[in-house]
């Protein structure tokens, strides 16, 4: 996976490790880890600026994004900023971490901490019943196992939603990163 904001994350990871090395209350560490996590993967040099500047793109969504920019309507209108692993996995992870440093922060971020656009009919259905993934990782899966785009990218194999990796900058698609071929996934280098 591609990481498009190196030094932001490297200021998340200082706050994470600040907040993980010092006595705060649980409501409040929680909540601020979770901003921070949000601010790993939607804010460059300000807030929410690369939200929908995504590499990975669901054809659906690059679809749905071209008919509302026809439309004359927010080109984002019905697109979510989906993390690939749920935040509430990522902060068990970050929170499990003994004696951490600011690389065992930056570390859990680099490896765990992306996201995709994916539409919202997509989402509803990574959300709903049979798969229920809004804040677990399909079966077999789990934040314990070793980083890997395999990991990374279960919930979309697992629904079988296709993602692409666009130029962010004319949203055209460069190659394709997750691919069926008879319900079978295949993620492409």
């Amino acid at each position: 996976m591609i990481i498009q904001n190196v030094a932001n994350r490297k200021q998340v990871a200082k706050a994470i490790l600040h907040l993980l090395t010092n006595n705060y209350s649980p409501n409040i560490f929680k909540r601020l880890i979770n901003e921070l996590l949000w601010s790993a993967t939607c804010d460059f040099e300000r807030k929410d600026d690369i939200k929908y500047k995504k590499k990975y793109w669901s054809k659906e969504a690059l679809n749905l994004r071209e008919q509302n920019i026809a439309r004359g309507i927010d080109r984002n209108k019905g697109l979510v900023h989906e993390h690939t692993i749920p935040r509430n996995l990522i902060y068990q992870k970050l929170i499990s971490l003994k004696n951490p440093t600011y690389n065992d922060v930056l570390s859990v971020i680099n490896g765990y901490e992306y996201a995709v656009v994916i539409s919202k009919r997509e989402d509803n259905m990574m959300n709903a019943s049979p798969y229920l993934l809004r804040q677990s990782l399909p079966k077999g899966y789990s934040i314990s196992d070793p980083v890997s785009e395999k990991l990374i990218l279960s919930r979309y194999v697992k629904c079988k939603i296709e993602l692409f990796e666009i130029d962010t900058s004319t949203f055209q698609i460069i190659r394709s990163k997750l691919t069926f071929n008879n319900g079978i996934g295949t993620i492409n280098p």
